[in-house]
């Protein structure tokens, strides 16, 4: 987020989110912000944005899933299924895991 953030064309005004966390953290520039709650259901540009994000997260999973197959990344598209869990555990993470998912699935047994 911060690369996307920091990444803005000079003068942006406004940064949408589609859930109810601000980027505070990842927001150096001080742009504000507005987080939108169901905003893909309440605007067309959300709704847009919020189509392209999966449709790039699923090419990215496929590609990971070619270089690291373990992770069954082409069928779970990046959500923790048992399998993917159970794969983590037993491969360990690579640098594609978000840190928090790792935190969260190497701390709670199945």
């Amino acid at each position: 987020i911060r690369a996307v953030v920091a990444a803005l064309p000079a003068g942006s005004r406004w940064i949408v989110l589609t859930d109810t966390l601000p980027v505070a953290r990842f927001n150096a520039e001080g742009i504000p912000q507005q987080a939108v709650r169901h905003g893909d259901r309440t605007s067309l540009t959300v709704a847009a944005a919020s189509i392209l994000a999966k449709v790039l997260r699923d090419r990215l999973m496929d590609t990971l899933d070619a270089e690291f197959p373990v992770y069954g990344w082409k069928s779970n598209k990046g959500y923790g299924s048992a399998a993917h869990r159970t794969a983590l555990r037993t491969h360990g993470p690579t640098p594609h895991h978000r840190t928090l998912f790792i935190r969260s699935t190497l701390s709670v047994p199945e």
